[in-house]
Order: C-alpha cells, then sequence, then structure tokens
C-alpha cells in the first residue's frame, strides 16, 4: 500500500513538471503607448484603444492582440503603431468572438512613420453613424499614409466602403505584398479609394473579396490610385466592376492581372465611370457578366496599350490570345513558357527582373496562392 502511494505521488509531481505553464493574458485599454512585447503576448483588449497625439506604440513580431469584444484600435493624429512582424512570426489582429468581430485599426491623421508589416488583420467589422466608423473593415486610412506590407488582410467587413482597406480623404498609404482575401463591403470588397486618395496598390493578391454594389476587389471614387503588378481574380461585384470600378478617377494601371472575375450587370473584369484611366502592360482575360464582361465604359476615356484583353481592344500593340497560365484552377496565374505575353509589354516600361523587356500581366515568374 505505502507503494502504491508512493507511486502516486511521483507520478503527479511529475505532471506537474511537465505540464506548460498557463499563458497569463495582459489586459489592455485605452490610451496605450511603449511596446509590446512577444514575451508578454497575448494582449486582450478589454475596451477601445488609441495610441495618442505624438504618441508611439511598437509591437514586437508574434504578438497576439485579441479583441474581447467590439473596441476599436485608433492611432490618433501625429501618433504612429509601428506593428512589424517576420516572415516566420507574423503580428494577429484578431477577434475573441469572431461573428461579432473588432472595430479594425483606425489612422485618423495619423503619423508619417505608421507601419504594419508581416501582420494579419482579420475580423474587422465597420459599422456605425458616420464614415470614420462604417468605412475601412480591416484598416482605416483617414488623411493617412501608413506602409501596409506583406500583410494577410482577410475576412473583414465594412457596411459602406472598403471591406479590407479603406483609403479616404487625401490617404496616400503604401499598400505592397499584401494577401487580400474574403472581405466584404457595399463599395470596394478588398480595397477602397475616395476623396482625393491616391495609395499605391502594388505587388498584392485580391482574391475572392465581395461588394454588395460596386468594385468587388478595388472600388476608386475621386481619386488617382496607382495600381501596379496586382493580381485580382474570383472577386465579386453585384451590380459593376467585378474586379475594379473606378468613378470620377484617373487610375494610372500597370502590369496586372485580371481574371475570373464576376459583376451581375456590367464590367465583370473593370468599370470606369466619368474616368480618365490609363492601362499598361496588363492582361484582362475570362472575366464574367452579361454585358461587357471585360472592360465597360460609361462617359470614360481610356488609354491601353501593349495589353491583352479578352475579345480585343484598340490600342498600341495590344493582343487576343490566350495568356497560357500555368495552372489557373489552383490560383497559379504565372505564365507558361509559350506565352505570348512574355516579353510583349512595353519596351519603354521598366524591364523584367531578368533585365528582358516587360511581360504583360502580374510579373510574378513563380507566384502561387497565399498561404493561408
Amino acid at each position: 500500500m505505502m507503494y502504491s502511494v508512493r507511486l502516486v505521488v511521483i507520478l503527479m509531481v511529475g505532471a506537474a513538471i511537465l505540464a506548460p505553464a498557463a499563458v497569463t493574458a495582459i489586459e489592455v485599454q485605452g490610451n496605450v503607448k511603449g511596446t509590446w512585447t512577444t514575451e508578454d503576448s497575448p494582449y486582450n483588449v478589454v475596451g477601445n484603444l488609441r495610441v495618442p497625439f505624438g504618441a508611439t506604440l511598437n509591437i514586437e513580431p508574434g504578438v497576439i492582440v485579441n479583441f474581447q469584444g467590439y473596441y476599436r484600435f485608433l492611432v490618433d493624429t501625429s501618433a504612429v503603431l509601428k506593428a512589424i512582424g517576420t516572415e516566420s512570426d507574423s503580428i494577429i489582429f484578431t477577434a475573441q468572438d469572431t461573428a461579432q468581430g473588432w472595430r479594425g485599426i483606425r489612422f485618423i491623421h495619423a503619423g508619417q512613420l505608421s507601419r504594419l508589416s508581416h501582420c494579419r488583420v482579420e475580423y474587422g467589422r465597420a459599422t456605425g453613424y458616420d464614415r470614420e466608423q462604417f468605412d475601412g473593415g480591416g484598416i482605416l486610412c483617414w488623411s493617412s499614409n501608413p506602409s501596409i506590407v506583406n500583410c494577410t488582410i482577410r475576412r473583414n467587413r465594412a457596411e459602406w466602403w472598403g471591406g479590407g482597406i479603406s483609403c479616404e480623404e487625401h490617404s496616400n498609404p503604401l499598400i505592397a505584398g499584401n494577401t487580400i482575401y474574403e472581405n466584404s463591403a457595399t463599395y470596394g470588397g478588398g480595397i477602397a479609394c475616395s476623396y482625393f486618395s491616391a495609395p499605391l496598390i502594388t505587388r498584392n493578391s485580391i482574391h475572392d473579396n465581395s461588394a454588395r454594389t460596386l468594385g468587388g476587389g478595388i472600388y476608386s471614387r475621386y481619386s488617382e490610385p496607382r495600381i501596379e503588378d496586382n493580381l485580382l481574380h474570383g472577386n465579386l461585384a453585384k451590380f459593376k466592376g467585378g474586379g475594379i470600378y473606378c468613378r470620377g478617377s484617373k487610375p494610372k494601371i500597370t502590369n496586372i492581372t485580371v481574371t475570373q472575375n464576376e459583376a451581375v450587370r456590367v464590367g465583370g473584369g473593370i468599370c470606369f465611370v466619368l474616368s480618365q484611366p490609363t492601362i499598361r502592360n496588363s492582361i484582362i482575360w475570362e472575366n464574367s457578366c452579361s454585358k461587357s464582361p471585360e472592360i465597360h465604359l460609361d462617359r470614360s476615356t481610356l488609354t491601353i496599350r501593349y495589353s491583352d484583353i479578352k475579345g480585343g481592344w484598340k490600342g498600341t500593340s495590344n493582343i487576343n490570345e490566350d495568356p497560357l497560365f500555368v495552372d489557373p484552377k489552383k490560383g497559379d496565374f504565372s505564365l507558361g513558357e509559350e506565352s505570348p505575353c512574355i516579353d510583349t509589354g512595353d519596351p519603354e516600361s521598366l524591364q523584367d527582373r531578368d533585365g528582358s523587356v516587360s511581360d504583360m500581366g502580374a510579373r510574378f515568374p513563380n507566384w502561387l496562392e497565399d498561404k493561408r
């Protein structure tokens, strides 16, 4: 009997030694600044957050920011948020209740040095009574120019503009190298830019987003976005512009691939209304709509050249040939070796990485779908 008791005690002590230590979350709310460390992660948000005027908050790689309720993360006037993860250790902004979500990151007149890198922003929900509340499900840029690079922006929702990201009121952020998918809004399921904004939108995969009306992938209103080297596919607009919709805008579009997008009314690929767009070195192919499946123009002037448009389009060196994507069913929209789009872009544009004449389409020779 004594042996049995000793054995039980030894087993209990051994189990206690081997058991992992309980993770104690840090609860945060109100004004925040300084540094959030990996060692103290996760940070549970139990009230609205604000980086106050002129302050800086740094967030280290691997930190998890878990919103326990419907709270917002405001980066206020001249304040700076630096959430800089790594490829192997990202920073996660998420919600405990994914149905209710949280109110997203709101850059409002924020400092120029704000940066999100290797972050995952998910389950943001923008609702309310004014544009600062109901725009930008994941991220709102309002008169702000943060850098948003190498991030995953997914499963966010806005009542009005920009399910993933909304750029408004003279905002000129850098949006580069991100995967933006499964976001939704009334206008601009993936990204919206409005009222004299000029973001640089480059090297992103924008796919499987939806708009209840206009611009499944990207929506632009009275703005001048630069849209370069992006892949837009599988986006849906229930009215116009499955891939891109622009109104009163002057977008400069270079080396993009727009394919397999859908609109219910017009412009399965792209729809321009009262706009003056330019398109160069791009592929617009096999989008779907009952009318104008690739490009729809409404009181707009389009200059397009060195591009592959299904059905053809007038312009310098445009073609109407199958681009021969490697494996579009598996999300590989890089160009096969026999593609007519290789080395047939504008010879005066930026050369490809190998020093050859630019290809048509997004220039990612081995680029596959995002890592989920």
